[in-house]
C-alpha cells in the first residue's frame, strides 16, 4: 500500500499512532498514513520525506482541505464527518 487511512477510536489511538505505524513504515511502499479523529474534526496526515524521514501536517477547522499528495487527491474535512455530531 502507498496510503493507510486509520479512524482512531479511543482504545486503539495510541497503538495506532505508535506500535502500528512503525510496523506500517517497514512497508517500502508505503508513503502517506491518515489518522481520522472520532472526537473532533481532525486529520493528522504523516508523509515520507525524500530522506526517509516523516513529515506531520494536521488538518483541521471550517473550511479545511485534507490533500492527500500521494494520491494527488483533496476533499473538504467538512466531507468526512457529514451528518456527524462532532466538534469542529
Amino acid at each position: 500500500p502507498k496510503v493507510i487511512v486509520e479512524i482512531l477510536s479511543p482504545s486503539t489511538a495510541d497503538y495506532d499512532a505508535g506500535g502500528k505505524f512503525r510496523l506500517y513504515r517497514e512497508l517500502p511502499s508505503f508513503e502517506e498514513y491518515l489518522l481520522v479523529s472520532q472526537e473532533i474534526q481532525m486529520v493528522e496526515i504523516f508523509e515520507k520525506a525524500p530522506d526517509g524521514t516523516w513529515n506531520l501536517r494536521t488538518v483541521r477547522g471550517a473550511g479545511a482541505v485534507v490533500r492527500v499528495n500521494t494520491l494527488e487527491i483533496e476533499f473538504p474535512l467538512a466531507s468526512l464527518y457529514a451528518g456527524l455530531d462532532i466538534p469542529a
